[in-house]
């Protein structure tokens, strides 16, 4: 939504008492100042590969509309959650310690948790999940409660989505990937 209509609508969940919420900040939301003037709490990056390359026009556009967040709204002290595999962690890391912006890697979580009865498919899904738990447990939410709440999660409509199995254990799965990248990783799931 628009900066007004994004602010009125977080107004209206705080006088219902709501005090945490998470949503998407995309880099057509930060390039537009659509997000400008939220309290942010932290940030999230997952990644970085080809897309929107109709409205940004290059790679390098596109990444700079991402690091908005860091870079211009997240405050001293904010967290920024990441994983510190991905290609773009040296640039987010030089961002996080000229902000004082507090690093908190996914990386330590695969210790804490148990995910052997993970029924989402693919390292990415993995990944993504890990990085909400994490902010779970940034927000002070009590582990024991996150690890309970692992087994309840489904896989959503359209990301690598099992639609059939058939009697020889061959699988039949849809996912809407349309980018370069999202393709090569949902074939390799």
């Amino acid at each position: 939504p628009d900066v007004i209509s994004l602010h009125k609508e977080l107004n209206n969940l705080k006088e219902k008492k709501i005090d945490n919420v998470l949503l998407e900040a995309s880099s057509h939301g930060l390039h537009q100042g659509r997000l400008d003037g939220v309290d942010f709490k932290g940030g999230i990056f997952t990644n970085f590969s080809q897309d929107h390359m109709d409205y940004h026009k290059s790679m390098k556009k596109y990444l700079g509309a991402k690091l908005i967040l860091f870079k211009k709204l997240l405050k001293k002290n904010n967290f920024l959650i990441t994983d510190k595999s991905i290609p773009e962690f040296k640039k987010l890391k030089n961002i996080a310690q000229k902000r004082k912006l507090k690093i908190k890697l996914i990386n330590s979580l695969e210790k804490n948790y148990d995910f052997t009865n993970f029924k989402l498919i693919g390292n990415f899904q993995k990944k993504n999940l890990m990085m909400a738990i994490m902010v779970c447990e940034t927000l002070g939410l009590n582990k024991k409660k996150i690890s309970n709440c692992l087994h309840k999660l489904k896989s959503v409509k359209g990301r690598l989505e099992l639609i059939k199995e058939f009697p020889d254990r061959t699988k039949v799965f849809v996912d809407f990937a349309h980018t370069p990248d999202a393709i090569n990783t949902a074939i390799k799931s």
